[in-house]
């Protein structure tokens, strides 16, 4: 009977334990892992918003529709199937239908459609839009084809500067794209990595290839798995050379992805990039570091400290000032931070006391919901212009000292939706830039005087 109560209050003891170790980690990053625990994500969830009160454009909301869906598919012991699994099934089934020779009755069909065509008034008041983006891509030298990754829609191509779109994806399993890399010598050859980096909604297998412009696609993540890809680059001097920032660290692969190394192992790095003007420097950040390589990412720097250790980050660089990096983090009042010196050191710059990161348009508030939607770009022809995407779009003239808003997302801004998850200039327009949100795709000819909506 004895041995009974110790193993018994052994095993309370290691589930508390468990659960402890679990809060610590914030439930944000939980919600990407490999084999998601949903009762201790759930638990950190609870943990961090314990006597706080909610409020619109903190990502409490976006935490319970993630849940919700994952409810579904979990099981009696709130374990979700890993990443891959439904893959791997519907795989199996396809090679036995192949196996047994046999044929669909039902044709393809003739589908046209029916509405509504005409965006649904949003009673919030929010600009027109409706479905999320999570990246752009551009083709290296036709200036309106434009390639756009969606959370859970797939790939998607213009070729008239975003008047219209075709699916690229449709004859895959249903997936998010979070990163696009166009290969500069050869456009047909397209890499997607895959998972949704921001709301979790879609389950990531790592990286896809096509080499007929997105016609058909293969599997190309040898070495790093059913990983989450959220940044994904190539070397500027050698477009055989890949980099991928991912929710374990930076994969490299220098054979045009056929096999995967892990050149660091950290948390999940948000953003990899090269210091501009550099064909070797490159730098890379997670939730605390900015890290820093100066051999092609095959090994990297212990990183420097940038703001808290839980907060999500992102960065942005420009030809302008080849040795500036300017940073958000997923903090309250001054958010914005600069290094000067190529990543040596970090400090914070902004000084205006503004909170960017909630849907406070007057810059009040505290918090935000920056660890669903941040972002940040720097124009490439002039260094004091900085834009940052939260809840809303503010931009800076003077470096990042001060703020004001460039997108409200209420009816009392601009015309553009909410939740930004990724800007981008374009490499062929002067002071074009794209705008993905949770409404879609806009572009901005003017800091975000005014957006044109492309989706």
């Amino acid at each position: 009977m004895k041995n009974w109560f110790r193993v018994c209050f052994l095993l309370l003891l290691g589930n508390l334990i468990a659960l402890g170790l679990y809060a610590q980690r914030p439930y944000w990053q939980m919600m990407q892992d490999s084999v998601v625990d949903l009762p201790a994500t759930t638990h950190a969830f609870e943990e961090y918003w314990a006597g706080k009160e909610p409020e619109k454009g903190q990502g409490y909301k976006q935490f319970l529709r993630w849940r919700y869906m994952q409810e579904m598919r979990a099981d009696e012991k709130g374990q979700v199937p890993p990443v891959g699994y439904e893959d791997a099934e519907y795989r199996r089934w396809e090679a036995k239908q192949l196996t047994e020779r046999r044929t669909s009755t039902v044709g393809a069909g003739n589908w046209t459609i029916m509405g509504p065509v005409a965006n649904p008034i949003n009673s919030s008041g929010q600009p027109e839009g409706l479905g999320r983006t999570s990246t752009i891509a551009f083709h290296p030298t036709l200036p309106n084809t434009l390639y756009l990754g969606t959370p859970a829609g797939g790939l998607w191509l213009s070729t008239d500067a975003g008047a219209t779109w075709t699916p690229k994806t449709d004859f895959l399993n249903s997936i998010g794209v979070s990163a696009i890399a166009v290969t500069p010598s050869n456009p047909n050859i397209i890499y997607i990595g895959l998972g949704d980096k921001d709301g979790s909604d879609a389950a990531s297998l790592g990286v896809y290839k096509s080499i007929d412009g997105g016609t058909t696609w293969a599997v190309s993540n040898t070495g790093m798995g059913n990983r989450t890809i959220h940044s994904l680059i190539f070397d500027p001097n050698d477009d055989t050379k890949l980099i991928a920032g991912t929710n374990v660290g930076v994969y490299r692969s220098i054979n045009s992805g056929a096999n995967w190394t892990q050149t660091l192992a950290t948390s999940t790095v948000y953003q990899v990039g090269y210091q501009p003007l550099s064909t070797t420097i490159l730098y890379g950040i997670n939730n605390a570091n900015l890290y820093t390589s100066v051999d092609d990412g095959a090994t990297w720097n212990a990183g420097v400290p940038v703001g808290g250790t839980t907060d999500r980050s992102a960065f942005a660089t420009t030809p302008a000032a080849p040795l500036a990096v300017y940073i958000v983090k997923d903090l309250g009042a001054n958010p914005v931070f600069k290094s000067s010196d190529g990543g040596a050191s970090v400090i914070n710059i902004q000084t205006d006391a503004k909170v960017l990161l909630n849907g406070n348009c007057a810059g009040g508030g505290s918090g935000g919901q920056g660890w669903y939607d941040i972002c940040i770009a720097a124009d490439p022809t002039n260094a004091n212009n900085i834009m940052v995407g939260g809840v809303s779009i503010w931009k800076s003239v003077d470096g990042g000292q001060n703020f004001s808003i460039a997108g409200c997302w209420s009816s009392m801004g601009t015309n553009v939706h909410a939740d930004h998850h990724f800007m981008a200039w374009s490499p062929h327009f002067v002071a074009k830039l794209y705008v993905c949100n949770d409404g879609g795709l806009y572009s901005t000819s003017n800091l975000g005087t005014s957006y044109s909506y492309l989706s």
